[in-house]
């Protein structure tokens, strides 16, 4: 990892730069990105949904589910269910 002061930037100004140029903070980029892997594992595989939140990166399933539903509006098992019943 690159500390700050090799960048010559601040955290505060590198964050401004990313949501100025990205229209969305690093933290909603990160969960984007984990949330599209975890569609991902969801529909190809059918490793456990602990699994897939510590593949896609979240220590904390429940976390990980929380964040899965405020996107998608349905729970990871839900999601998955809905899969196998159509």
């Amino acid at each position: 990892m690159i500390p700050n002061s090799n960048l010559h930037v601040t955290k505060n100004y590198l964050s401004a730069v990313f949501k100025k140029q990205l229209g969305k903070t690093v933290t909603e980029f990160i969960h984007e990105v984990r949330m599209d892997k975890a569609i991902f594992l969801l529909n190809s595989t059918k490793l456990p949904i602990n699994d897939i939140s510590i593949v896609c990166g979240y220590d904390d399933s429940n976390y990980f589910c929380r964040v899965f539903k405020r996107r998608y509006k349905i729970s990871p098992r839900q999601y998955r269910n809905n899969l196998f019943n159509k």
